[in-house]
């Protein structure tokens, strides 16, 4: 990677610490550094308990909506 973008290996771990630290306080995923020659980088994203929680309370309330109860108490779910 350092290479091919004509980077200082230096300069590229200062970059992933800022965005590393950025991701974290904006709730968006963890950046995990792996060291070696098969090393590299892991993200993985993630959302706030307050934006699960608004997330599937949007949920349950479309999924409550009258019009998608079908017969047979099956909830419509093709949209």
């Amino acid at each position: 990677f350092a290479e091919k973008y004509e980077s200082a290996k230096s300069s590229i771990s200062e970059d992933i610490v800022i965005i590393k630290r950025a991701f974290e306080e904006i709730e968006i995923g963890h950046i995990q550094t792996v060291t070696g020659a098969g090393g590299g980088v892991i993200f993985t994203p993630s959302i706030s308990s307050h934006e699960a929680k608004e997330m599937i309370a949007d949920l349950r309330d479309k999924l409550s909506e009258s019009d998608r109860i079908l017969p047979g108490g099956y909830i419509y779910l093709s949209d």
